[in-house]
């Protein structure tokens, strides 16, 4: 007979009692299995760093000098590679400048373009006012100079009263007195 027949024939208290033992036993079965399963993965782990430990002592010469050409080959790579950015960097800059220094001779002719036909416009006005200026001398000394109209000369009043004046020449007379 198995143990849970024997259970069925015991009474209630004391299949309670049994139960609970059970139960017990139960919980200490499965900690103990717990346990013994994390002593395994300790020991499990502990060697395997011992190993490899070992194993990296003994194989890091041997896999320094097999990677050592790589290392220099991935170096030398990423070197040629910053150095042909740097130089495309360059380019770029050196074409950037280029096209700033062709936009402002551009814009320099604009302006001066511009100022040409200002300086143009002026320039063509005054050699007109010269031609005119010129025909009218041109007629003076064919003509001579014809006045219109009679020119009436209008002579200013004087100022000065008659008393005025001579006490003014009189002051003018001693100070030429002093000075000599």
């Amino acid at each position: 007979m198995s143990i849970l027949s024997n259970i069925e024939y015991l009474t209630a208290a004391k299949k309670g009692e049994l139960m609970g033992s059970l139960a017990t036993t139960g919980k200490y079965s499965a900690a103990t299995v717990e346990y013994a399963g994390r002593i395994s993965i300790s020991y499990v782990k502990r060697s395997g760093c011992a190993v490899i430990s070992g194993v990296k002592k003994i194989t890091s010469p041997a896999v320094s000098v097999v990677a050592k050409p790589f290392v220099y080959l991935k170096q030398r790579k990423a070197r040629a590679i910053r150095e042909k950015e740097l130089q495309q960097k360059a380019v770029e800059d050196k074409l950037l400048r280029e096209k700033q220094f062709q936009e402002s001779i551009l814009r320099d002719q604009e302006i001066i373009l511009r100022e040409k036909s200002l300086h143009d416009e002026k320039i063509r006005s005054l050699e007109e006012k010269i031609l005119q200026i010129e025909k009218q001398l041109a007629s003076i000394e064919k003509n001579g100079v014809k006045v219109s109209s009679p020119v009436n000369v209008v002579k200013p009043k004087p100022i000065l009263t008659q008393h005025k004046s001579s006490l003014l020449l009189a002051i003018v007379n001693e100070n030429r007195a002093l000075r000599d």
